[in-house]
C-alpha cells in the first residue's frame, strides 16, 4: 500500500490513500479518492504566530544544520546554513522540524 501525506498526491491513481494533514476538522482523515485540501503556504496559527514560525531557504545550495529538532532556539540565532547562508530563527522557541542534511 502506498500512502501520500498531504497535498500532491490522488488517491486511486498514483496513491492508494491519502492523508490529511492541514490543521482542523479534517486533520488525519483518510481520503480513498481525491485529494487532500491544498497547501496554502501559510503555516497554521501557534501562539499568535504563523508566517514567521516556517523558515525558507536563504539560498541554493547544501543544507548544514547547527541544531537538531526539539533544540530550544533564540530569534536571531542561526539555526542551519544553506549554501554558505546563515539561516536565523525569527521567534524564539523549539525546533519543530529540519529538512534533511543531503537535500539541495
Amino acid at each position: 500500500m502506498v500512502i501520500g501525506l498531504g497535498p500532491g498526491f490522488t488517491a486511486g491513481e498514483d496513491v492508494n490513500v491519502v492523508i490529511e494533514t492541514k490543521r482542523g476538522h479534517n486533520l488525519g482523515r483518510v481520503y480513498y479518492q481525491g485529494q487532500a485540501v491544498p497547501d496554502t503556504g501559510v503555516p497554521g496559527e501557534v501562539g499568535g504566530e504563523s508566517k514567521r514560525r516556517l523558515l525558507r531557504a536563504p539560498a541554493e545550495g547544501k543544507i548544514i544544520p547547527l541544531h537538531k529538532i526539539g533544540d530550544l532556539v533564540k530569534a536571531g540565532e542561526i539555526i542551519a546554513e544553506v549554501g554558505g547562508v546563515p539561516l536565523k530563527a525569527e521567534i524564539s522557541g523549539v525546533l519543530r522540524g529540519l529538512i534533511y542534511p543531503q537535500s539541495r
